[in-house]
């Protein structure tokens, strides 16, 4: 039977119809396959990748989020570029061995490691300084009040080539005109010599901004400069880890934060506290050094370090003025509090806020511990962990705490976080007491004093005293010899069972933050 035109194109296009209905079943089909047999793929991978399990990027656990969406902690994985990563037997190397371990391709590539201090300083300081943190450091740039050389090390003094209106009607200045005049008389002035007329603390104020401008112009470019003095610590290892993580040509401005100048709309700012040290990044540098320039090519604005002289005449502090000028030129620091740590290993409050944290940098380092807890880090560093501060309690209370690690005569353990008191006239009450008190840490009894602490504080020793703001007796009373006495303890098992709750399997990178603060 013969179909007419009509019938024949109609039957053709069902035929076509048919046809796609089944191709699309068949393309389904596929797509479910593969989404079937690829579903623990991490979300956002790329379906035009390999479909094999095993080479696929496993999922990254996140921590809980904060209010602001993102996750609390910044989810880095981080290596050692050391290597060797750690020294089993420090005693078995010599420091010529450790600095072979040290990745001076950092210093090459990432950060400019920035020194100051004062011809006054501290000999010791000085030098414990330069044979621990900066031993090994090929790249180091120094900058002091004076021209000299220390352990082979070139010191520039950043100071020489200010201008005139830095010494011009400033008494300031005095200082450092004398400690110039006694040494090109022959009468030289030696470090640490306590002479009235020589204050170096004075003059270092004036330091911080030059040494911005001579850091740059002798290694420009560079993409992190990273600023610390004679008594900073600095673990290098999680400076590495850190830095490498974050975009240098971003203006970024990383320390432990301080309150600084008011705005005009009477809002505070802040500044990196200059002890635990701090880090400006390119874009930072760019940006604070950067002038105007006039319509004819010309500088119609002051070089950055005679921008500011006349507030440094009355600021206490070069810190802080360097945190103001770079708020005004558009960077806000990113506190890193606790990473930058105001706080020396003894007086550090282990516990929440020191414990998972990785640690960067401490102040007032005591010369003696600085070389002890170098060659301490050598020993202790790990390949995919950073450095934490649970770390340091065990090395500080075992190695550097007192003879008996639950309670210690004639020692200190006083600092941050004391919460309650009471009065006990004897120091064993004291220990129960905290003992009592779930939240209780350690304790301290002074002058029939109990002090309990929510963190743990390694501490000093201390000989008797009565100190002038001790409460007052009634007449004919006074304080005995054992009530003068300074007596600490800790409840090492409590303190035991907080390390295994928090064994640290997230290693807290801390977001910045100016409201979290020493």
């Amino acid at each position: 039977m013969m179909l007419g035109g009509h019938e024949v194109g109609l039957n053709l296009r069902l035929q076509r119809m048919l046809g796609l209905v089944i191709a699309a079943a068949l393309i389904a089909l596929l797509l479910s396959s593969i989404l079937i047999s690829d579903d623990h793929r991490p979300f956002g991978y790329d379906i035009g990748v390999s479909r094999h399990k095993n080479s696929n990027p496993p999922e990254q656990a996140l921590p809980a989020e904060d209010g602001s969406k993102r996750p609390k902690f910044l989810p880095w994985e981080t290596t050692s570029s050391f290597q060797p990563i750690s020294f089993p037997d420090i005693g078995a190397v010599t420091d010529d061995d450790l600095c072979r371990s040290f990745p001076q391709q950092k210093l090459a590539n990432l950060v400019q490691p920035v020194l100051k201090f004062g011809h006054g300083d501290q000999p010791a300081r000085v030098e414990s300084q330069l044979a621990s943190v900066s031993a090994c450091l090929q790249d180091l740039l120094i900058f002091s009040d004076y021209e000299e050389t220390i352990a082979g090390r070139q010191v520039h003094d950043v100071l020489a080539t200010t201008p005139a209106s830095y010494r011009d009607n400033n008494p300031d200045f005095i200082n450092y005109l004398a400690l110039h005049n006694l040494n090109e008389n022959g009468t030289a002035f030696q470090p640490g010599d306590p002479r009235p007329e020589i204050n170096g603390w004075i003059i270092d104020k004036y330091k911080f901004l030059p040494i911005v401008e001579q850091a740059w112009a002798l290694r420009p470019n560079k993409r992190w400069y990273f600023f610390y003095e004679s008594d900073t610590y600095v673990v290098w290892d999680n400076v590495f880890r850190m830095l490498e993580n974050l975009d240098a040509d971003t203006p970024m401005y990383l320390g432990s934060p301080s309150p600084g100048r008011h705005t005009d709309k009477d809002e505070v700012t802040f500044f990196a506290n200059g002890g635990p040290g701090y880090a400006l990044s390119r874009g930072a540098m760019k940006k604070l050094l950067a002038r105007k320039v006039g319509k004819d090519g010309d500088y119609v604005e002051a070089p950055l370090s005679h921008r500011w002289l006349e507030l440094l005449r009355h600021e206490c502090c070069g810190d802080s003025v360097i945190g103001w000028a770079l708020f005004n030129a558009g960077v806000t620091l990113s506190g890193l509090w606790p990473t930058f740590s105001p706080n020396a290993p003894h007086n550090i409050p282990f516990g929440t806020r020191h414990w998972c944290q990785p640690m960067m940098t401490m102040h007032k380092m005591k010369p003696e511990y600085m070389v002890d807890f170098w060659k301490w880090e050598h020993v202790s560093r790990n390949r995919d962990r950073p450095l934490l501060y649970r770390d340091a309690w065990e090395h500080e209370h075992a190695e550097q705490g007192p003879a008996s690690r639950e309670i210690a005569l004639d020692w200190d353990n006083r600092g941050w976080g004391e919460y309650s008191t009471a009065m006990f006239k004897d120091y064993n009450e004291c220990a129960k007491f905290c003992a009592e008190d779930t939240r209780c840490f350690q304790w301290l009894w002074h002058l029939d004093t109990c002090r309990l602490g929510e963190a743990a504080i390694v501490g000093v020793p201390r000989s008797p005293e009565v100190e002038k703001e001790a409460p007052t007796l009634p007449e004919g009373q006074a304080w005995s010899a054992e009530q003068s006495r300074f007596v600490s303890g800790w409840n090492m098992d409590r303190i035991g069972r907080f390390g295994q709750e928090h064994n640290c399997d997230v290693v807290e990178w801390l977001r910045p933050s100016n409201q979290r603060m020493f």
